[in-house]
């Protein structure tokens, strides 16, 4: 028997019951949104819960999700879990261990054999650019994202990113964070520096954007969605241990058109005192990452300057 259901808010109740007690979905047809479908109707059968995932994400853009990892043990089944737990679900979480040496590989294969858009890889310590360059190069999504292993998320952070995405029609969406630091409840707001939420056109003020960037804003790459079709050659310079990200910023800035800041706090961010970032350890590193740095945004700056 041949059903084709109609999907609109008069007849979920009766498509709910067809689902659960039998016949064989031949056609349907989305008149509202898929994701407000799927949570309307409510699904006992395992084996139409999971057409209807399937479903659900091939209606939307795949978001590859690069989460590099060091010694995390005591934070990454956090970490996953609030992105497993996305309400935008067409996602791939591309792990990749950078040598850890502590159980953190035997806590991913734990939650790759659950959630099969995991995937992991592995390689020996090479740093956090490496490793994100790695993850990039098996990235199979059209839109781009990043997360660190000992932050988590809001579960509805993708879905609200990809609506002001396609909203905007933007190259670049941001979001707002706060900090938590250790495992205290100290909790600091970020900001986005009276931008509030808007939408802002990247080649029309790229140079006083870049004299505002480069003095306040913090270059956080795990707060953008990234439509990468918008961008060539984006990489992290694996010769800095320090200020990768704002380097790898300045590159978004330069080829993007439009980003939107929205004023909407959907990331985490834990601080712990010993981290690479803040320790007090490898002065003479950090000084020569710094020299470094404006170098390389120098020639960057005089390239893209030739070029418009």
């Amino acid at each position: 028997m041949l059903i084709t259901l109609i999907a609109n808010p008069y007849s979920i109740k009766s498509i709910s019951f067809l689902l659960t007690y039998g016949g064989t979905i031949g056609i349907i047809y989305f008149k509202t949104p898929v994701e407000k479908f799927i949570k309307n109707i409510k699904i006992r059968n395992r084996k139409w819960k999971y057409v209807f995932l399937k479903l659900q994400r091939k209606c939307e853009n795949l978001i590859s999700i690069i989460i590099p990892t060091y010694n995390n043990e005591k934070e990454i089944e956090r970490c996953l879990k609030s992105i497993i737990t996305q309400t935008y679900t067409n996602i791939e979480m591309i792990v990749i261990n950078d040598g850890s040496t502590d159980s953190t590989q035997s806590i991913l294969e734990k939650y790759a054999k659950k959630d099969k858009r995991i995937k992991i890889l592995f390689q020996d310590k090479q740093g956090v650019s490496n490793a994100r360059n790695y993850g990039m190069k098996y990235a199979k999504g059209e839109y781009l994202a990043f997360v660190d292993a000992d932050d988590w998320i809001e579960e509805t952070m993708y879905e609200k990113l990809m609506k002001k995405m396609q909203e905007y029609d933007c190259d670049i969406v941001r979001c707002n964070y706060e900090v938590n630091i250790n495992e205290k409840n100290t909790i600091e707001k970020g900001s986005l520096y009276d931008l509030g939420s808007k939408k802002i056109s990247l080649q029309e003020s790229n140079q006083k954007l870049f004299s505002y960037f480069m003095r306040f804003m913090p270059s956080y790459i795990w707060l953008l969605l990234i439509k990468r079709s918008s961008f060539t050659n984006l990489e992290f310079d694996n010769e800095l241990i320090i200020l990768e990200d704002k380097l790898f910023y300045y590159d978004l800035f330069c080829q993007g058109k439009t980003i939107y800041f929205y004023d909407e706090i959907l990331y985490h961010y834990y601080k712990n005192k010993i981290s690479v970032t803040n320790s007090k350890k490898n002065y003479e590193e950090r000084l020569i990452s710094i020299i470094q740095f404006v170098d390389k945004i120098k020639t960057k700056l005089e390239n893209y300057n030739k070029l418009t």
